[in-house]
């Protein structure tokens, strides 16, 4: 049985390499026909333009909403992003992570940070308070994740009460509080 095993573990340590080519061609040749008709698009101050936005009803139909004015244009960065990995990751797993953040470097960033290009605002029903109940984080996490929060520059030395200059602006709340109305 262990012989076995053993074979099985030789056969797929050689398949996989494989397989991971096969899926980046698929994974290509779908992307070609998905994006065949797409056509880059750039646009001025100024213009005006119609925003695709899913509907509430479904969240595989959308409509269109607008026309929007272009307020202002936002440079995309092109450098390549060095985003912190885990340890634990295999070198395959690390290159292919590395693989996803170039794919997508203008969702990536290497620091933490805060943002002036959106706002939103959730608004609860009145009178109903929004209740968070607190659950317990693993012994084997909380040194972890307490150096990660004290790490990022918006919650640094913030009290829960007071107003931190950090993400969006937003007071910190703990997991667990009550609130309600409008942030």
């Amino acid at each position: 049985m262990v012989e076995h095993v053993e074979e099985v573990r030789e056969q797929m340590a050689t398949i996989w390499p494989m397989v991971r080519e096969h899926m980046a061609e698929a994974q290509t040749a779908q992307a070609r026909v998905y994006n065949r008709g797409a056509q880059p698009r750039e646009f001025a101050p100024g213009d005006k333009v119609l925003v695709l936005v899913p509907t509430s009803e479904c969240k595989f139909l959308a409509k269109w909403n607008g026309p929007y004015e272009v307020i202002k244009k936002v440079a995309v960065k092109t450098e390549p992003v060095q985003v912190p990995m885990g340890e634990q990751l295999t070198q395959s797993q690390r290159q292919d992570l590395q693989d996803l953040v170039n794919r997508n470097r203008d969702v990536f960033s290497a620091e933490a940070g805060h943002t002036d290009l959106i706002q939103h605002r959730i608004v609860t029903e009145p009178g109903k308070r929004v209740k968070l109940r607190p659950y317990r984080i693993p012994e084997a996490r909380r040194e972890a994740i307490a150096a990660e929060v004290w790490s990022c520059p918006w919650e640094r030395g913030c009290a829960v009460t007071e107003r931190c200059p950090g993400f969006l602006g937003h007071p910190a709340l703990p997991v667990g509080a009550e609130g309600g109305g409008v942030w």
